[in-house]
């Protein structure tokens, strides 16, 4: 999924060679620089957020029928490897689609915390989901990463907690000492600035050849590097203007 479509193209100053395919390999290219593999769109479903929506499920659980409601248990095969705060996607792409989260388990059975639709029988799909782990600092607020974000679950000293929101991150016992959270970051449309760092950078995908001695970030089969001898990056294709309109974006660890 690209963040431009091109018939929206031309007004976020896309040249006319541009295409379709060279705006996904921009948003492609925008992702690695960023360092967000995970890209900066969620899916939602009439609102409520779902998904990552270009991250692809790392595990695939048969499962269901699944009731409606609160503290639903659920049969899970022994190789999936469920536990306390998983988040699970239900009917991904349909009217039903919905996160879901592990409550807890025992042997076989997990616990659905809060299940907003009714399930047939189906695949939960895991992964869909950014996870963090890490110590919670002394005054209790766990910092995230990514922004904005919508947290999902959190697991503190192996039981699920209640998320409460910080101007700095989530408000967990610190006295538990480790925490595993799971959470959703980015927005149901790119923002103007996405659109017009890929409209540039497909622009000159469309008006120059790769170099041939750049090395080091594969998009799309072709390798690309920052020169310390050039102001552009990735074979020049995400030039200082781009590399401006990005810089919000990008990653910070």
């Amino acid at each position: 999924m690209g963040y431009l479509l091109l018939a929206d193209a031309a007004q976020f100053g896309a040249a006319a060679g541009v295409t379709q395919p060279m705006l996904d390999q921009a948003s492609r290219l925008v992702d690695q620089y960023c360092g967000r593999p995970e890209g900066f769109l969620i899916e939602t479903n009439q609102g409520a957020p779902v998904c990552m929506a270009q991250l692809e499920p790392t595990l695939s659980i048969p499962m269901g029928p699944i009731a409606a409601g609160a503290s639903v248990p659920v049969s899970v095969p022994a190789w999936a490897g469920v536990a306390a705060g998983d988040v699970l996607v239900m009917d991904r792409g349909t009217a039903t689609a919905e996160a879901v989260v592990v409550q807890s388990v025992a042997g076989l059975v997990a616990i659905l915390q809060q299940v907003q639709h009714a399930h047939a029988a189906g695949q939960a799909l895991a992964g869909l989901c950014i996870k963090e782990e890490g110590a919670v600092p002394a005054k209790g607020v766990f910092p995230l990463r990514r922004s904005p974000s919508i947290p999902l679950a959190a697991v503190v000293g192996g039981r699920l907690v209640q998320l409460r929101r910080a101007d700095a991150g989530l408000v967990l016992p610190a006295e538990e000492g480790r925490a595993e959270v799971s959470y959703l970051a980015g927005w149901v449309a790119a923002p103007g600035a996405l659109k017009q760092a890929c409209a540039r950078i497909a622009s000159n995908i469309a008006s120059k050849p790769v170099a041939d001695d750049l090395v080091s970030h594969m998009v799309d089969g072709v390798s690309y590097r920052y020169s310390e001898h050039s102001p552009l990056a990735f074979g020049g294709y995400i030039d200082n203007g781009a590399a401006a309109l990005l810089k919000p974006f990008i990653q910070r660890v």
